[in-house]
């Protein structure tokens, strides 16, 4: 399959040119969150924090089809 995508100019096209950057930028976070719940030492409401901005981001992820596994 090939599709093709044309923009007026590259400032119109740059966030689109910038998917893999997003990606990485999810995955850092991602990952940083998972640490730090993980392996961090949290105090209660620290943690408690933690999950609840962890449920949010899955959840804004959901929204937005975005996997990423």
């Amino acid at each position: 399959m090939k599709i093709t995508l044309e923009f007026e100019s590259l400032e119109d096209a740059q966030p689109h040119l910038n998917g893999f950057d997003y990606r990485i930028a999810l995955e850092d976070f991602y990952n940083w969150m998972r640490y730090q719940i993980k392996h961090g030492e949290l105090i209660e409401a620290k943690w408690t924090v933690y999950e609840e901005i962890q449920k949010k981001f899955f959840s804004i992820l959901e929204e937005n089809n975005v996997n990423l596994n």
